[in-house]
């Protein structure tokens, strides 16, 4: 009798230990997930299929769903006509990390005139994956205003030139004009090291209709900039307002420039290094910065050194002041910690 309560005891046990698990979740089969890539077609065209009015030397865009590889965007794969005339010469550009094409005329078109854009599978992604145009309204057909305009946009020019993450950012106000509206307006950048000496003849760069900024992610030194509008007919206005950016650092780098730093004064034995790390940091090696550290805030918050705890702990506005040992940083070395979580605290 004994070993009959004994046995039911223990199947009791048994049987609450299953539904528990099962209650737990048990041995649940993983749910299998499914992957959706992004079709690499046509986002936009401007002018749009059927718009009529058009100005007589616009700029053409045509947005992919991604980044396009750049050598593909030519005549012969996006292919521009006039009606009756046959293809046009023009220049093909790329913008948004080449995820748009800009498709600027060689000269004015004739007004009262049909055009069309023809795309064709031979634009490739960046991965090589060819264009899809199923549901793509193809070719685009557009017709042009009967009507012609000479006078410029006015504008007040550039406003600012800020250094930031990737280069430096100029920004301006809308431009307006008497006949192309906001959204057809585009902006021709130029760019020189010294003041007043921008060549007019030769944009540095230009900008999709309707755009408000433009960065710079090559500059690298002292520029002044001037930025000019250009309505839809080509009508390009002459301010010489210039936005400057001050002195732009250099790019910082991890490995070259704040290694050697940390390695002599921070990631020695007793602080920052190896199996000793005070504080849960080594800097021996790159360290994702923008995690939180000890619950205060974060070491680094990418493009603001002045919020970063990093730098607080450098300049001895946070206590501890950094380094415990040995001689403090200078206020070059502390700079170039500066420019380089402005930068994006690159691991470079």
């Amino acid at each position: 009798m004994k070993k009959f309560w004994m046995c039911r005891i223990v199947l009791a046990a048994f049987a609450l230990a299953f539904i528990a698990f099962q209650l737990a979740g048990g041995c649940r089969k993983k749910k299998k997930q499914f992957y959706f890539p992004v079709t690499f077609t046509v986002s936009e065209v401007d002018p749009a299929d059927g718009e009529t009015g058009v100005g007589l030397w616009p700029v053409i865009t045509v947005g992919f769903t991604g980044a396009a590889d750049a050598t593909t965007f030519s005549n012969a794969n996006i292919i521009f006509e006039e009606s009756g005339v046959g293809v046009l010469g023009a220049t093909y550009t790329p913008y948004d990390g080449s995820a748009t094409v800009m498709v600027v005329p060689d000269a004015p078109l004739s007004p009262s005139t049909d055009y069309t854009i023809t795309l064709t599978n031979s634009i490739l992604s960046k991965g090589g994956k060819p264009l899809k145009l199923d549901g793509v309204t193809n070719p685009i057909t557009f017709t042009t205003t009967a009507t012609g305009d000479i006078d410029p946009p006015t504008f007040a020019g550039a406003t600012a030139a800020t250094i930031g993450m990737g280069g430096v950012l100029v920004t301006w106000e809308t431009a307006f004009d008497n006949v192309s509206p906001a959204p057809e307006i585009s902006y021709l950048i130029y760019r020189s090291t010294t003041s007043g000496g921008q060549v007019f003849s030769t944009p540095y760069a230009a900008t999709p209709p309707g755009r408000l900024s433009f960065t710079d992610a090559g500059a690298s030194g002292s520029w002044f900039y001037v930025v000019r509008a250009r309505d839809s007919f080509g009508n390009v206005e002459t301010n010489t307002a210039e936005a400057w950016t001050g002195t732009v650092p250099p790019l910082v780098s991890y490995a070259a420039d704040l290694t050697p730093i940390m390695a002599l004064s921070c990631a020695v034995a007793g602080c920052h290094t190896g199996f000793s790390h005070v504080a849960n940091l080594d800097l021996s090696t790159y360290t994702p910065f923008d995690i939180s550290h000890n619950g205060i805030t974060d070491m680094v918050i990418i493009g603001n050194p002045d919020n970063s705890e990093l730098i607080w702990r450098l300049e001895g506005t946070r206590l501890p002041q950094m380094p415990l040992v040995g001689d403090l940083l200078s206020v070059a070395e502390i700079q170039l910690f500066r420019y380089w979580i402005a930068q994006g605290a690159l691991d470079n």
